[in-house]
């Protein structure tokens, strides 16, 4: 199946800033570990990052050059105008597109997300496994719920993440590193009851730390 990921993260760059200041260029790490495990089970996965188009009409292109069957929208609580945006932009591209949200705001608040019409699934939690299922299931014409509680993966089992789905090349803040440069995600969850994070790690990744 042809898949889209979406990348939304304009709230403090705007467009055009794929190949602007070194902290714009990091990629996401929840798209590339979501790329692997669909890539792993024969899907054709591309990005549309946001950073790199130049307005809403050459998004719009994209969409209709790549043709997908389900676009998956990563959304923090920053990027919620432009993530719904997107859906809405991908419905007027073809209505019969499953859009599907994932991250922390749909995780936090996914009843708000999925007030959303024009958003056909919303993935709370963890993602690499649910949403490979969620893709079968569609596949299949099983109309699961369209909230989904996603499963805990085996972190040791997941394939490396996709670091190839940006195509821009990562660079350090420090002017004292040189490239080559990548960001890396060392664990998941946090042991803490800080205020400013808690409850919110939870409900992304549960309690089992």
């Amino acid at each position: 199946m042809r898949i889209a990921l979406v990348f939304p993260g304009i709230n403090e760059t705007g467009f055009n800033k794929g190949s602007g200041k070194a902290e714009y260029s990091w990629i996401n790490h929840g798209l590339c570990s979501l790329s692997a495990c669909a890539k792993k089970e024969g899907h054709t996965v591309e990005l549309i990052d946001l950073r790199e188009f130049s307005g809403w009409d050459a998004v719009s292109g994209a969409v209709r050059r790549i043709k997908p069957r389900v676009v998956g929208i990563t959304m923090m609580s920053v990027d919620f105008e432009y993530a719904t945006q997107t859906a809405k932009l991908v419905k007027s591209c073809d209505p019969c597109i499953k859009v599907v949200t994932g991250g922390p705001h749909p995780s936090i608040a996914p009843r708000e997300v999925a007030a959303d019409a024009h958003i056909d699934y919303v993935v709370k939690g963890e993602g690499e496994i649910s949403f490979v299922k969620l893709i079968d299931d569609i596949d299949k014409g099983r109309l699961p719920d369209k909230i989904i509680s996603g499963q805990p993966p085996e972190l040791d089992k997941l394939p490396f993440i996709d670091r190839t789905l940006f195509k821009f090349k990562e660079s350090p803040i420090d002017t004292f590193l040189e490239p080559p440069f990548v960001t890396i995600i060392a664990g998941r969850g946090c042991l803490y009851n800080c205020s400013f994070c808690q409850p919110a790690e939870r409900k992304i990744f549960g309690t089992g730390i």
